[in-house]
């Protein structure tokens, strides 16, 4: 209820602030888990994929937002899954592979962290979105943030093509595997820039 009504309210606030230019929306499965894979350039990230997507996207959000009790309340009310990005948080695996294998929508951020669009690379890339689609089978939706979110700017969202992992599901991968997964899926996020 709260992820409606506040995602009704956002929206609104959205268009009227930004310009938005969203392309690749059919992309998205209209049912089922999938895993919506995005570069990261500012904390209104989280905020802007949920204004253009319809269905309801379950974030991993960083612990430290947590530490406001307000903040920690809405965020669980939004379905958000806490996460300790500086150890292997094994219980945030275990949620968002709940979410996923549920048939939501787990949104990732693949660097793991806010940095600047121009720097993207795709050495860059963290394993996370890799690991989920490695365990669920779940395709992965590549998607390239282009904003500086100043009032009355443009901000571009473009979604890919859904990669899929499946004939990898649940088989035991190592590191190589899990990196070489990640920088296809950062590959695919660099070029939806060139398209």
């Amino acid at each position: 209820m709260l992820y409606t009504v506040g995602r009704a309210i956002v929206w609104v606030w959205f268009h009227a602030v930004y310009r938005l230019r969203v392309t690749g929306l059919e992309n998205i499965p209209s049912e089922g888990g999938a895993i919506i894979c995005s570069n990261h350039v500012s904390a209104a990230d989280p905020i802007a994929l949920g204004v253009v997507v319809r269905r309801k996207i379950v974030f991993l959000a960083k612990k430290e937002l947590f530490r406001n009790r307000i903040a920690a309340w809405a965020l669980r009310k939004l379905g958000a899954i806490e996460i300790d990005r500086g150890a292997s948080d094994i219980k945030a695996f275990r949620a968002g592979v709940k979410s996923v294998k549920g048939g939501r929508l787990l949104g990732i951020f693949i660097q793991g962290h806010r940095m600047y669009e121009s720097g993207l690379a795709a050495d860059q890339a963290k394993g996370g979105a890799a690991l989920f689609a490695n365990r669920t089978g779940a395709p992965v939706v590549p998607v390239l943030i282009r904003a500086s979110y100043r009032p009355f700017s443009r901000v571009f969202i473009d979604f890919g093509k859904p990669v899929d992992f499946s004939d990898w599901a649940g088989g035991r991968v190592g590191s190589a595997e899990i990196s070489a997964m990640a920088e296809r899926i950062m590959s695919d996020i660099i070029n939806l820039g060139n398209s």
